[in-house]
């Protein structure tokens, strides 16, 4: 058996060839999430996004509770570690700015907002992050900050 959220027909073709599965049984349903409110902007200075989503968090009396950890891509136990605090319900982790390699596998139910701060390689992949956000059916948003068309895609931080 093999399992997973979204894929495109290549992706689910290179998995049925990868695990030699021969006319497999496919359920699919299409990524209609309702409950999330796609919202699009040009980039902004990345240190305007962080300071308002500073000014969000103290806001909602989250502000004293925040710490920053720097993480390394190698450290499997601290990325477990944090994962497991975010999605615990009376956490008080309550944003974590990764890459999309420490997102994948997050299974958060109640996560309210994704952001993107540069566009993703491919539709799937922007499909797979937005859907981290309001699984628990509750209203959520996914932000996509972009470039200019012309300009490289990916706001430049990276």
């Amino acid at each position: 058996m093999a399992l997973t959220a979204t894929a495109i027909k290549t992706t689910l073709s290179s998995v049925k060839s990868r695990l030699a599965m021969e006319d497999p049984v496919i359920v699919g349903l299409p990524p209609d999430r309702s409950n999330i409110k796609m919202i699009v902007e040009p980039c902004p200075d990345l240190s305007e996004l962080c300071e308002e989503l500073a000014k969000d968090l103290r806001h909602k009396d989250y502000g004293k509770m925040c710490k920053m950890k720097k993480l390394l891509a190698s450290d499997n136990d601290m990325r477990e570690e944090i994962i497991t605090e975010f999605c615990k319900n009376e956490t008080k982790l309550r944003l974590i700015i990764a890459s999309t390699a420490f997102g994948l596998g997050i299974d958060c139910k109640d996560i309210v907002r994704v952001i993107n701060y540069g566009t993703p390689n491919t539709l799937e992949e922007l499909v797979q992050e937005m859907g981290r956000a309001g699984k628990n059916g509750n209203q959520a948003q996914a932000i996509l900050y972009h470039k200019a068309i012309g300009d490289d895609v990916n706001c430049g931080v990276w």
